[in-house]
Parts: C-alpha cells; sequence; structure tokens
C-alpha cells in the first residue's frame, strides 16, 4: 500500500512541520499516488493525488485534495473530487464521443492563483477500437475546486484533441499559475 505525505521545511532544509500522511481516511487497500502541491498568497499548502481502494494497481482511480495550513495542520481532506467509476461524486466519461465507459483519470496538476482560485490538470485515457485493432489514447482535461470545500466549482473540460489517437498524449501534464493570474499548462506527446 503506497500513501501520501506533506512536510515542510525552511529555506535551508530545517523541518518546521514533520510528515504527515494525508490518505489516512481512505477505506480500503490500494494506493495512493503522484502526489503534485502548490500553494496560496496565505501559505497555505494544496496538495492533489490519485490513488484506488482495490490492491491492484488498475482503475478505477479516484482524484484527491487535501489543504494543508502553514501550521502544517489538515484542514480539508482528503477530499475525493473525481472519480472514474460509478459513485456519488462526479463522474466523466473522458470520450464521450466514442462511448467508451469511464476509463482513467491519473496524475493531477495543481495550480493556485494570486486570488485563491484552484485549478487542477489531469490524465485522462481510455482504449479505443480501431479497424482491427484497440489503441490507448490519453488527453489532457482541466477543471477548478473551491479551496474550502475541494468540491468541483468547474467540471472537467478537454485541452488537448482525442482526434488524433496516432499521437496521443504520453505524459502527465504540468501546470502553473502566472502573476497575472494566467495559467499554463505544459505535457508531452508523441510514442
Amino acid at each position: 500500500y503506497r500513501h501520501v505525505f506533506y512536510m515542510k521545511t525552511d529555506r535551508d532544509g530545517l523541518v518546521l512541520v514533520p510528515p504527515l500522511q494525508l490518505d489516512h481516511e481512505i477505506d480500503g487497500n490500494g494506493g495512493q499516488w503522484s502526489p503534485h502541491i502548490a500553494t496560496d498568497v496565505n501559505e497555505y499548502a494544496h496538495i492533489v493525488w490519485y490513488g484506488n481502494t482495490v490492491p491492484e494497481s488498475k482503475p478505477p482511480y479516484h482524484l484527491y485534495y487535501s489543504k494543508i495550513n502553514p501550521e502544517g495542520t489538515q484542514v480539508l481532506g482528503p477530499v475525493k473530487f473525481l472519480t472514474s467509476d460509478y459513485s456519488s461524486v462526479p463522474v466523466i466519461d473522458p470520450f464521450p464521443d466514442l462511448g467508451l465507459g469511464t476509463g482513467s483519470f491519473e496524475n493531477p496538476r495543481v495550480a493556485v492563483t494570486s486570488s485563491g482560485k484552484v485549478h487542477v490538470v489531469f490524465w485522462g485515457e481510455d482504449t479505443v477500437p480501431v479497424p482491427f485493432n484497440v489503441i490507448d489514447v490519453a488527453t489532457i482535461f482541466y477543471m477548478q475546486l473551491d479551496p474550502d470545500s475541494g468540491e468541483v466549482i468547474k467540471s472537467p473540460t478537454l485541452l488537448t484533441d482525442i482526434a488524433d489517437y496516432l499521437d496521443p498524449v504520453t505524459g502527465p501534464p504540468e501546470i502553473v499559475a502566472g502573476p497575472l493570474d494566467d495559467l499554463y499548462v505544459a505535457w508531452h506527446r508523441g510514442s
């Protein structure tokens, strides 16, 4: 079982907040992966990751969010804000036009603007039947979360075109917020 942890140090590496396990309230015996962190202007840490609740490292995966105050207390989370199964949290089909089901969501990344808005990008993946074959298709999604509740306030939207399945997204995205609150997203493509 893999867990997600948070800690805080000063600029010289002196520990200010010792390691804190963030996924302690997640039921099941699956794993948690790929945490990503951003801070806001008030020095709150915003952390996203993905995980599952079954022993195998396979979908359905869930995306989680936690918020830590400057003193190191987990003030929110873990909040399951998106899932690739049919549960009570928002569910999206990454490729609705293809009618393939829910696929998988992985590698979330977070940025927080100076206004305190929490922005998340993540990788969506599914298989697509093509003549004489089945191929994997991956794309990048964007969404926005409420920083006080972890609830979705802007539903997931596609940032990349799934039509070009011969050159799929092959790596996780990155996102940063600029000084004027514009968002910058990067990823790589190709086999």
